[in-house]
């Protein structure tokens, strides 16, 4: 038995194998502590024979057949490869769950920069602020820039449908379906 048990790990193995507290005592002091069954009792302060005989009783828990010393060793190796398993099982599903994390992050980011690309292209256009309806309705009161604000109304649309569509987290086609029946109700009679 060359590593310690993890006491954890132990100790959820003991509850699905239904051991009584004494025997968990006993198997967390052998396979984790690394104690000798002489320790053991003194520890536990019971004789070497009722070591043996919860010893016995885990060995059973878990199926264990053999010779005293094989069941030992038997049981240490059982529990590593299941400890290496679960181990390894733990690392490949969190390594699957992190791929699945950097693929949704990698796929906001593009979104993000689609956005931030559509904000700079309508930048560009009109001279340093974000568009916004609020900017449209703005420059017409303002300037009385009618021809401006219906040229610039699209992009407001094309911000609203890309920037709806990554706060909500819908689709930028319904969102801009969304956008369409709220106008088809606007021009209702036209």
């Amino acid at each position: 038995m060359k590593n310690k048990l993890s006491i954890n790990f132990l100790s959820i193995l003991a509850a699905e194998n239904r051991l009584t507290p004494s025997q968990v005592d006993i198997l967390i002091m052998r396979f984790h502590e690394r104690r000798s069954y002489e320790d053991i009792c003194n520890i536990l302060n019971i004789s070497r024979h009722a070591c043996l005989q919860r010893m016995r009783q885990i060995y059973a828990k878990f199926d264990i057949d053999g010779n005293e010393r094989g069941k030992e060793i038997k049981l240490y190796r059982f529990l590593e490869k299941k400890m290496l398993f679960l181990e390894e099982k733990m690392l490949s599903s969190g390594k699957n769950s992190l791929n699945a994390r950097l693929e949704r992050l990698e796929k906001e980011v593009e979104h993000i920069s689609q956005v931030e690309n559509v904000y700079q292209r309508i930048d560009n256009n009109i001279g340093g602020t974000y568009l916004t309806i609020d900017n449209l309705i703005e420059k017409l009161v303002n300037r009385n820039n009618t021809e401006l604000v219906i040229s610039l109304l699209p992009n407001v649309i094309t911000v609203y449908v890309h920037y709806k569509s990554w706060k909500v987290g819908k689709d930028e086609s319904t969102v801009l379906l969304d956008v369409l029946n709220t106008l088809k109700k606007l021009f209702e009679g036209f």
